[in-house]
């Protein structure tokens, strides 16, 4: 497996997080390039103190020496917010985050897809079952994914993450949506992560 790690993997916008995560890295002597990421994720409800946050998304990373990414996912950020479903764009443009008006069930598992459309668009979904719940399409450039990446982070560890559950991680080859086939995990203490697959993993602790 051809790996490499990050030079910060953090979100780089507040305090050092703790994190674990699981990253797929495409080999570029294939010369293979993804055109998608898919993840289901089950929605806990962590408690999170004030002014802390508790994070849980996937990414398809655009350039890892600029810091630019996709993010699609949920976060609970109080007293500002309860849980919400969020998406980020890092591109040359600059930065947005936007928080949408709908919230995820505890319990319930979603599905999160960033996917390429017609240059230079990418497109976030948010399905719940067969029925997309959420939909929106932004420009970026850089435009071409370097790298996925399925993440639960926390800014502080006395955030508990038990239940934390990623499965059917996918990437999209521009034609079908085959499974992660590799991974590079990462883990800080005082959390946990249990590799079912390279294209599966819950993760608990924290608290």
């Amino acid at each position: 497996m051809f790996s490499i790690l990050p030079t910060n993997p953090n979100r780089g916008d507040g305090p050092s997080s703790t994190v674990c995560w699981l990253l797929l890295l495409r080999t570029p002597a294939l010369h293979i390039r993804t055109f998608g990421v898919y993840a289901y994720v089950y929605t806990i409800d962590p408690t999170v103190p004030n002014y802390e946050a508790h994070f849980q998304w996937d990414t398809i990373v655009l350039d890892y020496d600029r810091g630019y990414w996709l993010q699609l996912g949920y976060h609970s950020n109080p007293p500002y917010h309860g849980r919400i479903f969020y998406y980020e764009v890092f591109d040359s443009n600059g930065s947005i985050h936007q928080d949408l008006q709908i919230a995820p069930d505890t319990g319930e598992t979603y599905k999160y897809i960033i996917v390429y459309t017609p240059l230079p668009n990418w497109k976030f979904i948010i399905r719940q079952g067969t029925t997309d719940i959420y939909s929106k399409e932004v420009s970026v450039d850089p435009y071409y994914s370097k790298d996925l990446q399925a993440f639960v982070e926390t800014t502080t560890s006395s955030i508990n993450i038990d239940g934390t559950h990623f499965s059917n991680l996918m990437y999209y080859t521009g034609q079908a949506w085959p499974y992660w086939d590799r991974h590079y995990p990462w883990v800080d203490s005082p959390y946990y992560l249990e590799e079912i697959s390279h294209y599966e993993f819950r993760a608990g602790g924290g608290g």
